[in-house]
């Protein structure tokens, strides 16, 4: 009996630590001062525009701040431009009437109230070099399947790869229902899937496809594998609907961009993939604005149009 009773009360024991009261304890972390976004990605075919906001931490719960009087300043191999003017709501500055032009440095300025003045740099790459060899389509899956020369010049060289189709659409005429494309011309911007090396070489395969890695959404890649060279690039376009879009009828933008711009996307597409794991390394979205953060970048378009006359 006594036996018994021992370990009666030796079990009794962390009954008080078990039925102590809890604490809330208030976060008293280190606090950052908030500091201006600059986003803007120049191109030689359109105007200069960039983006321009406040950021906000973690604890803050309120919509992001766009400014209304930011001076946003354009200079051009350390010239000014012009300042860019604030057109809409939104936090878009624009420059009208000038178009940046390969091989020339381009900065960005912009400061708001007691902020900290932000500036980024970049410049135009020149045009990529490549032509659309063939092309094929799968009706049974749902995709058209490319192949792009890609000409590639000596030195390190970034790319981008978007695929956009001509919109198609029923229409009722004297002949009765035809399938025509819209007038004046609408093209959309289509999924692009790849295995292809140059695209997806950090990838690892096992027998259930690729996983384990981001999927490359923005289809970014170098010449890495192919440097002065010319390589037969092979991807996908995916339909997800044939009535909307046209397999005869596409482009292909073959985008040569800034080594920034190619580190920016690939650093977002890995934040967006971990974002959900959270026993995961955080990902840090790769920012070349000095006093701030975001993307300042560079990009030159090359639109391969393609009509199949079959």
């Amino acid at each position: 009996m006594k036996r018994f009773n021992i370990l009666k009360y030796i079990f009794l024991i962390p009954l008080p630590f078990l039925l102590a009261c809890e604490k809330e304890i208030s976060y008293k972390g280190g606090e950052i001062d908030n500091f201006l976004v600059l986003n803007a990605a120049l191109s030689p075919d359109s105007v200069v525009a960039c983006h321009i906001s406040v950021s906000e931490t973690i604890l803050e719960n309120h919509d992001i701040q766009v400014p209304a009087d930011v001076k946003a300043t354009l200079l051009e191999d350390g010239k000014m431009v012009g300042d860019l003017q604030q057109k809409e709501p939104g936090g878009n500055y624009i420059l009208d009437g000038f178009k940046p032009a390969v091989g020339k440095q381009y900065e960005i300025r912009a400061s708001y109230k007691d902020y900290p003045e932000v500036k980024a740099k970049t410049s135009i790459p020149e045009l990529a070099a490549g032509e659309v060899v063939a092309f094929r389509y799968l009706p049974n899956e749902g995709k058209l399947k490319i192949t792009l020369r890609v000409d590639d010049k000596p030195g390190r060289n970034f790319y981008r790869l978007r695929a956009l189709s001509r919109k198609y659409d029923w229409s009722y005429g004297e002949n009765g229902t035809e399938y025509k494309p819209v007038e004046p011309p609408v093209y959309f911007f289509v999924k692009i899937e790849s295995d292809d090396a140059a695209l997806n070489g950090n990838k690892v395969r096992n027998e259930e496809g690729i996983e384990g890695y981001p999927s490359n959404q923005y289809a970014v890649f170098n010449d890495e594998l192919f440097d002065g060279k010319s390589y037969y690039l092979s991807f996908d376009m995916i339909y997800y609907s044939s009535n909307e879009f046209s397999y005869d009828d596409f482009c292909i933008d073959l985008q040569e961009i800034t080594e920034d711009l190619h580190f920016y996307y690939k650093t977002v597409d890995a934040f967006h993939y971990y974002e959900d794991r959270p026993f995961s390394e955080p990902v840090r979205v790769f920012s070349n604005v000095n006093n701030g953060a975001g993307i300042v970048g560079g990009m030159n378009n090359h639109l391969l149009k393609v009509r199949n006359k079959d």
